[in-house]
């Protein structure tokens, strides 16, 4: 071995000795820190006086003019979910009420946020457009307007195109939280009023147009006996066939329409053949005075001979609700080129309408 130095063999490699902290030296980094944190503290509060001004407010939201009825962009208030029965419906128009409620502002094209008038108080409402029994009108000729406290509607702001379903929303200025705001709708000579404060419609509203369906299947059948007098006087089996049912209120062109607006017009598809005629094939139509129908609950209703599509149809005007009853053959019909015939054994069949949606 060189020098002075001395290994030993299979022993543990010397550890270096660790010099201790200073305790003095711990605090002093303590305390700087802390002073640092102060620092930073007060320079944030610093900065955010710097930019508050003392006593200043935040600005009122401009009023809006008195009586306001205006088409608006939004709202900060939520409005309510309006009755499923918050419709209106005419020949060339149906509208939804979607949601109405108290507001206390609103946005709009063109002026910016608004709130209620002075002395007033506002209220929402979103009003879905769809097409009509018959038609859907251009909405820019819509005679549609919003009455307060029963004084005279004034028309709506409506926009030219609006068939978002979630519906187009307006706001109105009222100078009573109570007083009544009806929306009235002048449809083929027909006024309906729906509260914008209950969402209900007025009593004297088209019932069936609120929810109206066209189509209903039906079936029934059986046999009627008649006398016919044609050139020679018979007896004749009448094969009676019941296959479908249609629902109007506004008669297509004509726009006739029942004398109640609880009621509806119902046209049966109804006809008879019979062996004993020369055409026995051929599926004739009976006339009104030849056909009763008497609603469930309801008293008996003979047919009227409407105008459809240019040619005469036997109707019956029936309650709205009308699904179920009877049909009774009876009567006696003459036509103008000498044929008559009086049935002589009646036949009553059954009636059970389903509708049919699209």
């Amino acid at each position: 071995m060189d020098g002075d130095e001395l290994i030993e063999l299979g022993g543990p490699a010397a550890s270096p000795r660790r010099r201790p902290i200073s305790w003095k030296v711990l605090i002093s980094a303590v305390l700087a820190l802390a002073a640092l944190v102060a620092v930073g503290l007060a320079l944030q509060r610093s900065n955010a006086t710097a930019h508050q001004a003392p006593n200043t407010k935040v600005p009122a939201t401009p009023k809006s003019a008195p009586d306001v009825l205006v088409a608006a962009e939004s709202t900060r208030s939520l409005l309510r979910v309006a009755p499923r029965t918050a419709v209106m419906g005419g020949s060339n128009i149906k509208l939804t009420l979607r949601a109405f409620g108290p507001v206390a502002d609103y946005t709009a094209a063109g002026i910016g946020e608004r709130s209620a008038p002075a002395g007033q108080s506002l209220l929402g409402f979103r009003l879905a457009f769809d097409g009509g029994e018959n038609d859907f009108v251009k909405l820019q000729s819509l005679k549609l307007g919003v009455s307060i406290a029963g004084r005279p509607p004034r028309q709506l702001p409506i926009a030219a195109t609006s068939t978002d379903e979630s519906g187009q929303l307006f706001v109105v200025a009222a100078r009573s939280g109570t007083d009544p705001i009806d929306l009235v709708l002048t449809d083929a000579g027909i006024t309906q009023r729906l509260s914008l404060r209950t969402g209900l419609p007025a009593a004297t509203n088209i019932a069936f147009l609120r929810a109206p369906v066209r189509f209903h299947s039906a079936s029934g059948s059986g046999t009627a006996v008649a006398q016919v007098s044609d050139g020679g006087d018979f007896t004749a089996h009448l094969s009676v066939q019941l296959s479908s049912a249609q629902f109007y209120y506004f008669v297509p062109r004509g726009l006739t329409h029942p004398s109640s607006p609880q009621d509806v017009f119902v046209h049966l598809d109804l006809c008879y053949r019979s062996a004993d005629f020369t055409d026995s094939k051929t599926c004739h139509t009976f006339r009104n005075s030849d056909v009763i129908v008497t609603p469930t609950g309801h008293r008996p209703v003979r047919g009227q001979s409407i105008t459809l599509d240019g040619y005469p149809v036997t109707m019956f005007e029936v309650p709205a609700t009308f699904s179920t009853g009877t049909i009774t053959i009876a009567g006696s019909e003459t036509s103008g080129d000498g044929f008559s015939m009086t049935i002589s054994q009646p036949l009553t069949i059954r009636l059970n309408l389903r509708p049919v949606f699209d």
